[in-house]
């Protein structure tokens, strides 16, 4: 999706178009919602924050400037934010709730479970590396973002992004190994 889409659903936000910001929405909630997802470990708070950086997206918009950076950075940083907020306003710790939901069909069954699995291995995993590596790989590899919007998120070089995601995966590699968990595809 190219940058002067953004830009123009921005201006046309800006202007008071609900359409522009429900598409500007649309864009981007999924990664939004994952990122904060795999940031806190619980859907709930996930869909609550996630609400929260679109709400502060359709207050703020005219606070978004647009030659200073992409619209798509601007959006992880309020999630950013917002997920710092939670954790100095409740105090808690990161957890995975146990969904209990019955399927009937033993294939979906066993594919819900392996995901499940999947997720949850992953989420404590990453929680056992340090704080900055595991937003970098959050950034790249749940979210998608490339380097250059990773570093404009998180306010690092592109040097220093590159150099916490090889650390990061290297120490989540040897998480996994200690558990014996397969990571190959």
């Amino acid at each position: 999706m190219p940058v002067f889409e953004d830009q123009e659903l921005v201006i046309r936000a800006r202007q008071g178009s609900e359409i522009a910001a429900g598409e500007l929405y649309e864009r981007y909630h999924q990664q939004i919602f994952r990122y904060v997802f795999y940031r806190t470990g619980n859907q709930g708070v996930a869909e609550d924050i996630t609400s929260e950086v679109f709400l502060k997206m359709v207050q703020k918009i005219s606070d978004f400037q647009i030659e200073k950076g992409s619209f798509q950075a601007w959006l992880f940083r309020i999630a950013q934010n917002r997920i710092i907020d939670h954790y100095r306003k409740n105090q808690v710790h990161p957890e995975v709730p146990i969904n209990e939901e019955l399927v009937k069909d033993s294939e979906s069954v066993f594919s819900e479970v392996s995901k499940k699995m999947t997720e949850e291995t992953l989420l404590k995993g990453l929680e056992k590396i340090n704080e900055d590596q595991r937003s970098v790989i959050i950034l790249r590899f749940i979210a998608g973002l490339p380097i250059t919007q990773v570093a404009g998120t998180l306010h690092k070089s592109e040097d220093s992004v590159k150099g916490l995601q090889r650390r990061g995966l290297l120490a989540l590699r040897e998480v996994l190994d200690r558990w014996e968990v397969s990571y190959d595809a």
